[in-house]
């Protein structure tokens, strides 16, 4: 069986993020305090000790989706009804006449 992954040389794995490197490079510099501050009105916000304006949420989002990645999407429904259907009907039509065979 063959090895997953990219193959010898590729370097799309790689790519240039300077974007990710400012901003720990940033967070370095101060010892992470700015970060920590984010952290704790995040925090506070949702104790209802705060209450953050949209622009810092949205800013905070968006360096929370720039330092660990954007969360992943789950998909819920009722506990009685399957999410991936157990069986696939398929149904063959005739050629021109539209019946079914």
């Amino acid at each position: 069986m063959a090895e997953r992954g990219a193959q010898f040389g590729n370097q799309n794995a790689c790519k240039n993020k300077p974007w990710r490197e400012m901003l720990d490079r940033a967070i370095k510099q101060d010892d992470g305090k700015r970060l920590r501050k984010a952290a704790e009105a995040l925090l506070d916000a949702a104790a209802g000790e705060y209450k953050l304006e949209e622009s810092q949420l949205g800013a905070i989002k968006e360096l929370t989706d720039r330092l660990d990645g954007k969360a992943h999407q789950t998909i819920s429904g009722p506990e009685d009804r399957d999410l991936i259907p157990s069986s696939i009907e398929v149904k063959h039509v005739g050629p021109g006449n539209g019946t079914v065979s």
